[in-house]
């Protein structure tokens, strides 16, 4: 028996004692093994933990189980951002141009952003998996500014709004914070 052999039954072993213990439910829906939770499609597997994860409507297979820079903004974040440019992060400037608190501002301890560089359909893409990442439906068109309410965290979603044309803003503040 050559090692090659060896190692191609080897490993047919170990893929049947996988297979075998798993229902044909967890097969049909995409687990990776009994008891695995299904995650809704590859866009939203966050890969960034392995803490509690969403499950089904909205967010699933974001790791939502804290911790984290940035009072675990940060992380959720770059999870909802995940395979998206990430342009403009933390910055040293405090207000946005509205007057507001910006999530990028250095000083907010409990916030991150990601400016995400995008122009036409690729910002409306970038949108539209973010929203459908937070369990927000989806980008339908148009000027975009919403903020949504996702395991203890306000995403906020800027696109098509001033100053917010060449870029989408995801903004995450934890609930309840303020800077």
């Amino acid at each position: 028996m050559t090692l090659g052999y060896a190692l191609v039954t080897l490993g047919a072993v170990f893929m049947y004692t996988a297979i075998k213990n798993m229902s044909l439910l967890d097969i049909v829906q995409g687990r990776t093994g009994p008891g695995q939770p299904a995650d809704i499609s590859p866009e939203l597997q966050a890969g960034i933990g392995t803490g509690a994860k969403t499950n089904g409507g909205g967010g699933g297979g974001i790791d939502v189980s804290g911790g984290g820079g940035w009072g675990g903004s940060e992380k959720i974040a770059k999870a909802l951002a995940k395979g998206m440019p990430h342009g403009s992060q933390k910055r040293s400037t405090r207000s946005t141009a509205s007057g507001n608190v910006s999530d990028h501002w250095e000083g907010c301890k409990a916030c991150y952003a990601i400016d995400i560089p995008a122009s036409g359909t690729t910002g409306n893409r970038y949108a539209d998996k973010i929203l459908k990442r937070a369990g927000a439906g989806g980008y339908s068109g148009g000027a975009l500014s919403k903020d949504v309410t996702f395991h203890g965290y306000r995403v906020q979603v800027l696109w098509q709004v001033a100053d917010h044309y060449d870029h989408v803003h995801l903004g995450v503040r934890k609930l309840g914070y303020t800077p």
